[in-house]
């Protein structure tokens, strides 16, 4: 099912492709920050869902089937670099997995402090204190009120940016994304791994996360064959302006270690996407 959620952030000047998939807020906002220290070889796409998807395609096998069917109707998938950011990162695996099925297997996965389903649902943080952080806005929501966490998201963008005039009411949108991608995450999905090379990035500033659970689950997915970076920040401010140049390297450096793509690969055909 195609739902018009790839974007185009840049085309490239070569047939390198560099695919994000967003967080569960579903804002592909913070991988335009890599742009300007992105080699400008690589093309850039991104999923970026503006609203909650149908309710029989609720789980991260169905997203990930869906982008799939996205990507390929834009991209050969074979030789891309898959990178997911928090949810993300299982939708990238999965989107993986089912590529190499058909025979078009992904050049790498990057995971961006992302963990697997069954770990995201254990996560002791509400949906309201989370979603106020997608904000930059490190609240503890008390009551576990949504309206207390809007609220609280506003008043920070608002006070960040004078005269932005955003209202609670406008951010709720983002919070519907949010729950409809939580109750995706706690579907049952593979718990598969994928064949290509799959890297967790941690956030090396995150605390509880990162103390709690260095590989977030993905050790009993992909057993010793998983490669562990990390770079500045924390989980939510890994792509923020003063720590995007170093995740930007962190991730070219990454795949420029890998073999070398095959030659005569499709490239993007922007006249499908969406663009920004």
């Amino acid at each position: 099912m195609n739902r018009g959620n790839l974007l185009a952030l840049r085309q490239g000047s070569s047939d390198h492709t560099m695919v994000f998939v967003h967080p569960a807020g579903g804002s592909a906002g913070g991988f335009r920050q890599l742009l300007a220290h992105l080699d400008p070889i690589w093309t850039v796409l991104a999923y970026e869902a503006i609203e909650p998807g149908p309710s029989d395609r609720c789980s991260v096998p169905a997203i990930a089937e869906d982008y799939l069917e996205e990507l390929t109707a834009t991209v050969s998938p074979a030789g891309v670099v898959l990178v997911g950011w928090s949810f993300g990162g299982a939708v990238a695996v999965e989107m993986a997995r089912l590529g190499e099925a058909s025979g078009h297997p992904p050049k790498a996965v990057i995971l961006l402090d992302s963990s697997t389903p069954n770990v995201l649902a254990q996560e002791e943080r509400t949906p309201a204190a989370e979603m106020a952080a997608l904000f930059g806005v490190d609240v503890t929501v008390a009551d576990g009120k949504e309206t207390t966490a809007l609220d609280a998201a506003a008043a920070a963008i608002n006070h960040a940016s004078p005269g932005a005039g955003i209202s609670a009411q406008e951010l709720r949108p983002f919070l519907e994304i949010f729950h409809w991608h939580l109750d995706a995450a706690r579907h049952p999905w593979p718990g598969l791994p994928c064949a290509a090379p799959t890297f967790l990035v941690r956030a090396a500033d995150e605390e509880g996360r990162h103390e709690e659970r260095t590989d977030l689950g993905w050790s009993a997915v992909f057993g010793g064959h998983l490669h562990r970076r990390s770079t500045p920040g924390t989980h939510h401010s890994l792509i923020a302006a003063e720590n995007a140049p170093a995740l930007a390297h962190l991730l070219q450096e990454t795949v420029a270690a890998l073999p070398r793509r095959r030659e005569g690969q499709p490239t993007t055909d922007f006249s499908r996407m969406r663009s920004t």
